[in-house]
Order: C-alpha cells, then sequence, then structure tokens
C-alpha cells in the first residue's frame, strides 16, 4: 500500500496525538493514584476527632481515667498518671488550657505503619495556633492513640 504525503502526515498526527494523549493521561492518574495509596480512611478521622477532643479536655480537667481511654498500652505504660499530672501542669503553665472544640483538622498522613493526625487548636495563652499531632494505630480492631506532640511558639520557647 502506497501512501501520498498527505496520508502519511495524518497517520503521524494521528499517533502523534494518540501518544501525547497517553501521556497526558498518565500525567494526571499517576499523582491520584500516588495520593490515594497515602490517603487516611476516614474511621481514622473520625475517631481522632472525637478521642483527640476527650483527650485535649481531659488534659485540661487532670482526668486520668478520660485522659487514657483511648491509649494503646505502650503509651498508657509510659505516662502513669503521676507523670500525666505533671505534663497538664506543664502544659497549662505554658500555653494556657485547650479551648474545647477550637482544634481545626489540618492534615493527614500515614507514616511508618501509624495514622498521623494533625490539628491547630486554640489555648487560653498562646496567641497563635497550637500544633496538636496524634498518632493512632490499629490493634486488632481497635483503633489507639500511640502518640501525642504539642508545638507552638510559647512551647519551643520564643
Amino acid at each position: 500500500m502506497d501512501l501520498n504525503n498527505s496520508e502519511r502526515i495524518i497517520m503521524i498526527n494521528s499517533k502523534t496525538t494518540r501518544l501525547f494523549l497517553l501521556l497526558i493521561c498518565l500525567v494526571l492518574i499517576l499523582p491520584v493514584i500516588g495520593c490515594s495509596a497515602n490517603q487516611v480512611d476516614q474511621e481514622y478521622i473520625d475517631f481522632s476527632a472525637r478521642a483527640s477532643e476527650n483527650y485535649l479536655i481531659a488534659i485540661n480537667n487532670r482526668d486520668f481515667n478520660s485522659f487514657s481511654q483511648d491509649l494503646n498500652k505502650d503509651m498508657k505504660e509510659a505516662l502513669p498518671e503521676e507523670e500525666f499530672l505533671s505534663f497538664a501542669d506543664q502544659i497549662e503553665g505554658i500555653i494556657g488550657t485547650y479551648e474545647p472544640g477550637s482544634k481545626k483538622l489540618d492534615q493527614t498522613k500515614k507514616d511508618s505503619g501509624y495514622i498521623v493526625i494533625v490539628y491547630n487548636a486554640k489555648y487560653t495563652g498562646e496567641s497563635e495556633a497550637v500544633v496538636v499531632t496524634i498518632s493512632l494505630q490499629k490493634t486488632g480492631d481497635k483503633i489507639e492513640i500511640s502518640g501525642s506532640w504539642f508545638n507552638s511558639p510559647k512551647l519551643r520557647g520564643e
């Protein structure tokens, strides 16, 4: 089959167009696939919303039983009641108390087998948001808090 020049150009353009469209699709799809692999399931976000609110209010109230109800075994062992009370005193002494209901979800991510949920929260003695990071881990069918970190200018000594 002998093609004239215009037919060859159309075939080349057609192949080029298909290749170009395929590349565009890949460029658009690959980031979505990568992001979905790192997405956090809604059950973790829902659990964290409830458990972290309880956790932060329990620190305000120095209520160890409420504070520890969603902690995993390692966290309970690392922070017995006496240490919890000292921790609560330190937090209040530096940034004040948590303003209930003020935490706002900032980000979620999967990190080394843990689910990390980051909130910005208001505290009475801190003019800027306090970053509260909650680490979650699933043990069997139960999601538990496996770590927490607080960060703010006053906590950093600024």
